[in-house]
């Protein structure tokens, strides 16, 4: 433990992300840590002592608020890993809170095993962002999802899980404290998973966003080119399962028919007398207004927490019998217009 006497700088991970700034200093009973942590330009204070037994080495520490005169919470650190100039653990708070922790040497410079005029080649950092249309995943495929980030990134590190339920309430939590949870909703439509291994100077990073709000998006980073590149590529084919092209289409250009009708009617009124006008404006109204409706429900983020639930047979073939379904009722609608009304299929020079 000796190695840990000093001044160490460095940050959390988990279910709180900041910076944290360490002492260890040698007393006659021991050493005694003391921790500055800043999240969200909120710092706390923390110190205890540091004790070695069975194969680990732990910090067991009261919580301060600078704010508050009593202790707010406790706090455990177990030091995985512990060198002359950099140390990794976990640390958990009596609360849930959890993640882990890289510190490296503050007060001393490491001392160079040899000099060289060679210049060191810059850290070139490669990120990739894949974006997807609106897509329902069920429990047992969101848990596959966050396997998956796990085998891609390695290391002991979990997937922390930001998730809005009931509209408004917002949680963030470790995806295996969110998966035990029992309070969870049927459906949510905002998830955030993200998860990196902890390494220094460039961890290697995972982050999936699903939400109904806009395009959803996976993102992948790293210094490695290769694990950019395959982890991409795995992500990539994962989510596909989920949705389909003609789907997508839909998602992205269901809304159009709405301005093919109001083409199809700007053609018609001419010919049409000035009350049947307002019958026909009324009912373009009416279609609009389902269309966007029907477009919303069918193309809507749903990430379905339930374990009872599934995706069935139904359910699979959904975007597509959407799609079909959709481009057939647009086409016998346009037939029915040229059919009914004459002076469009001559305006549009069909006849």
């Amino acid at each position: 433990m000796d190695e840990l006497v000093g001044q160490w700088v460095g940050d959390l991970r988990g279910t709180d992300m900041g910076k944290v700034y360490a002492v260890f200093l040698r007393e006659d009973d021991g050493i005694r840590a003391t921790f500055t942590v800043n999240i969200d330009n909120v710092i706390s204070n923390g110190a205890g002592k540091v004790a070695a037994g069975d194969g680990e080495t732990i910090a067991e520490l009261v919580l301060h608020d600078p704010a508050e005169a009593a202790p707010t919470d406790s706090a455990t650190v177990t030091f995985d890993k512990i060198t002359s100039i950099h140390v990794s653990g976990r640390w958990k708070t009596s609360t849930g809170h959890a993640g882990t922790l890289q510190l490296v040497r503050s007060d001393t410079k490491p001392i160079s095993q040899q000099s060289s005029t060679e210049p060191q080649k810059p850290i070139e950092i490669v990120a990739r962002e894949g974006k997807l249309s609106s897509l329902r995943v069920y429990r047992k495929e969101l848990e596959l999802i966050v396997n998956k980030i796990k085998a891609l990134v390695g290391g002991t590190n979990d997937v922390v899980v930001a998730a809005t339920i009931d509209d408004k309430k917002q949680i963030k939590q470790l995806s295996h404290d969110f998966f035990a949870r029992n309070d969870l909703p049927q459906f949510i439509t905002s998830i955030n998973l993200s998860l990196n291994d902890g390494k220094q100077p460039i961890a290697k990073v995972i982050v999936v966003n699903l939400h109904d709000q806009g395009d959803s998006t996976f993102f992948v980073q790293s210094d490695d080119t290769l694990w950019v590149s395959g982890s991409f590529s795995e992500l990539d084919g994962l989510f596909r399962r989920y949705t389909s092209p003609a789907f997508t289409f839909v998602h992205k250009y269901g809304l159009n028919a709405n301005f093919l009708l109001l083409l199809a009617v700007v053609a018609l009124l001419p010919e049409v007398p000035l009350l049947s006008r307002f019958v026909v404006l009324a009912a373009l109204l009416l279609v609009v207004v389902l269309l966007m409706q029907v477009h919303k429900a069918v193309t809507s983020t749903r990430i379905y927490l339930a374990p009872e639930l599934s995706r069935g047979f139904l359910s699979k073939v959904a975007p597509s019998l959407a799609s079909a379904l959709t481009a057939a009722s647009l086409g016998a609608a346009v037939a029915w217009l040229l059919k009914a009304f004459p002076g469009i299929a001559q305006w549009l020079g069909f006849q």
